[in-house]
């Protein structure tokens, strides 16, 4: 019912306001089934960019991916093209491209909280590497290379992140 939603609506804002962003994309995802319900396709497509805003937030860039391809043919045209830049970018480690998708006007005008975590998304952190140094590995199997060359050989090992996997499409 409507009533449902809305409140779905309002528990995975709070969550999102609260940084509470594994239970907020659990949140979302609830969201969306109570929208296929009502088959309400338009508003499946405003929580498909809210819930790859959210799995950015979660710094998991493979299940923005994900939810991208899963609920995006629900999006309109212009959020179709700015997810599809905004990944991209997180994907070539582009921090510009990223800043340019985050402030599409469509993303500036979604509800107060989604907004605010659009303008404090962490960046892609860029390269740093001179290009003319870097080379790709080819067909390396141990652990996903990007297209990018960050970690190729040649640039100086970088520090772990905080326990997270070096993520690639599976």
């Amino acid at each position: 019912s409507q009533t449902s939603t809305e409140y779905a609506s309002k528990v995975a804002r709070i969550l999102v306001k609260l940084n509470m962003f594994d239970q907020a994309a659990d949140s979302i995802r609830r969201e969306i089934g109570l929208h296929q319900q009502n088959e309400q396709y338009a508003a499946i497509g405003r929580l498909a960019v809210a819930l790859v805003l959210v799995q950015l937030a979660r710094e998991d860039t493979v299940a923005a991916e994900k939810a991208f391809k899963e609920w995006g043919n629900c999006c309109d045209p212009h959020e179709v093209q700015t997810l599809e830049s905004l990944l991209q970018a997180y994907d070539d480690e582009d921090p510009d491209t990223a800043r340019r998708a985050l402030a599409s006007p469509f993303i500036k005008h979604m509800d107060i909280e989604y907004a605010k975590l659009a303008r404090d998304l962490k960046l892609p952190r860029g390269i740093s590497s001179n290009p003319k140094s870097v080379s790709i590995i080819e067909n390396a199997t141990a652990s996903y290379v990007s297209t990018s060359g960050s970690g190729a050989e040649g640039s100086a090992p970088s520090p772990p992140d905080d326990g997270e996997e070096e993520g690639g499409l599976c």
